[in-house]
């Protein structure tokens, strides 16, 4: 009777081992909208989207699109969440599938945030560049500072094509063409891992000492300033003016590299033109 449980047992395990590789393989499409995963009071007293268009359901990538359409900013305004006094024009996608190359409110471009009007509809237009190949869901969405994401509907969009192909040139002030794509990703990576290489060496010292729970029973007995050495104190030190000393060299040389500058862009655009909607009337015959 043992030897037949024993198999039993065996048998289980290896069926059980088997039924988890199998489910680590089987990965389902999944889909959702959005929208319908706010609250009601969310999509129905904050932003209205409507007579919405998707200029392209199929785009190769590089090639752009662009969503377009309406919205009403409901005059009943939760008080829970703050008045959409600063807005900023926005699309809902899985990541950066697209490029967001221009927005427009009212016709004037929103490159920031905006100031939107209570009872007030706007017209607007987002264009998009695509990014990555793939089928993917693109909603209109409205950002409000205090009141998170509003996102509107979506539709699913095709982007065909190689992602190695994207390219995002732009030219500078100072004349010269860069691909946003690639620029400097060699720099890039050059500080992240000089960062990371400091942080493990300063790691590295401090985990050759005793830790945790020798340290725990040293600071109970009273024997906690035993702990940090003069040699300690002396690395410590050096670590500190050598990043200082790193940052102010990088900076020198940035500057020297890159003399022209532009501060950032910062700021709220104000007055955006509105859409005078026709009165609705409404004839009762009694």
């Amino acid at each position: 009777m043992k030897i037949f449980k024993d198999k039993v047992a065996k048998l289980s395990f290896v069926a059980l081992l088997i039924t988890m590789t199998a489910a680590m393989f089987y990965t389902p499409t999944a889909s959702a909208h959005g929208e319908k995963s706010q609250a009601a009071f969310m999509r129905m007293r904050t932003i209205h989207w409507f007579d919405l268009n998707w200029s392209k359901e199929e785009v190769a990538v590089n090639d752009t699109m662009t969503v377009s359409g309406k919205f009403f900013v409901f005059s009943g305004w939760p008080e829970t969440v703050d008045k959409p006094e600063i807005s900023f024009l926005n699309v809902g996608i899985p990541g950066p599938v697209f490029i967001r190359a221009g927005s427009w409110i009212g016709g004037q471009l929103v490159p920031r945030s905006v100031s939107l009007e209570l009872g007030e509809t706007y017209e607007f237009k987002v264009l998009l560049k695509a990014r990555r190949p793939g089928d993917w869901h693109v909603h209109s969405m409205m950002n409000v500072k205090g009141g998170g994401p509003i996102i509107g509907p979506g539709k699913w969009v095709t982007v065909t094509g190689s992602m190695g192909s994207f390219v995002n040139p732009i030219t500078t002030l100072t004349g010269e063409t860069i691909d946003l794509e690639t620029y400097n990703l060699g720099n890039t990576y050059f500080w992240h891992a000089l960062w990371y290489g400091i942080g493990i060496l300063w790691v590295a010292y401090w985990a050759r000492k005793p830790l945790f729970v020798p340290r725990l029973i040293a600071v109970d007995a009273g024997k906690g300033d035993s702990l940090i050495t003069a040699a300690d104190k002396k690395v410590a030190l050096g670590f500190a003016v050598g990043t200082i000393a790193l940052i102010a060299a990088s900076m020198a040389s940035t500057n020297e590299k890159f003399p022209i500058t532009t501060p950032l862009q910062a700021g709220l655009l104000r007055g955006m033109k509105t859409i005078e909607m026709p009165v609705p009337t409404v004839a009762v015959k009694v």
